[in-house]
């Protein structure tokens, strides 16, 4: 891996382009009665941070890009298990087979001292909104509560804005609008500014 890091730095130092890339494979299989299933899926992603302006800007402005491929292997994905489980709560959708998709793709201003944060583009809005640090849906897949709200379903992806301010003493506010292009159940709306579809939410903390 030696030449991908040099590559990577040096991307860094000259244009301010900084990129990584992972895959995850999981498998499952459900056992419990005579129409068990078995599936098996990857998940390829490509994450990247373009930072413009040069080092010296007072006012960072970002490029934030993630595109990744979901595939399964064989004729069932692992997210086409879930509904033969029988518990309580599903699994998460995470390796499915949905194939390419670019999920984030937006642009990140951060105005002086980094209190207030703006992004618009498109982006899977909840980047920003119901995030704790444990929410991963690659480490917690068998458990939904640690990757998804329980009370509101957040759209996996789409195009809008978002404002974040950080207050004085550890207050802080977000708000986000976006259409939709994909929900949890994998409905695809097409990419149409004029559309009906809309997500909108705030948060306090």
């Amino acid at each position: 891996m030696d030449k991908w890091r040099v590559t990577r730095d040096g991307m860094i130092e000259k244009i301010g382009l900084n990129f990584s890339a992972s895959y995850h494979q999981l498998g499952s299989a459900s056992l419990g009665d005579d129409d068990h299933d078995t599936g098996f899926g990857g998940d390829f992603t490509l994450n990247g941070l373009w930072h413009f302006g040069g080092k010296n800007w007072d006012i960072p402005f970002e490029l934030n890009f993630r595109i990744r491929h979901r595939h399964a292997f064989g004729y069932t994905a692992h997210s086409g298990v879930a509904s033969q489980t029988g518990a309580l709560w599903g699994l998460v959708d995470g390796f499915s087979d949905k194939g390419l998709e670019i999920h984030d793709c937006f642009f990140v201003q951060k105005f002086p001292e980094h209190v207030i944060e703006l992004r618009y583009g498109q982006m899977v809005i909840d980047s920003q909104f119901d995030r704790h640090a444990l929410r991963s849906s690659k480490q917690a897949f068998l458990n939904r509560a640690f990757s998804s709200n329980p009370a509101v379903a957040f759209p996996r992806f789409g195009v809008g804005v978002t404002f974040e301010r950080r207050c004085s003493g550890g207050i802080d506010y977000a708000l986000g609008f976006s259409s939709v292009q994909g929900t949890q159940a994998g409905t695809q709306v097409d990419l149409d500014l004029g559309s009906d579809s809309y997500f909108t939410a705030g948060q306090f903390g």
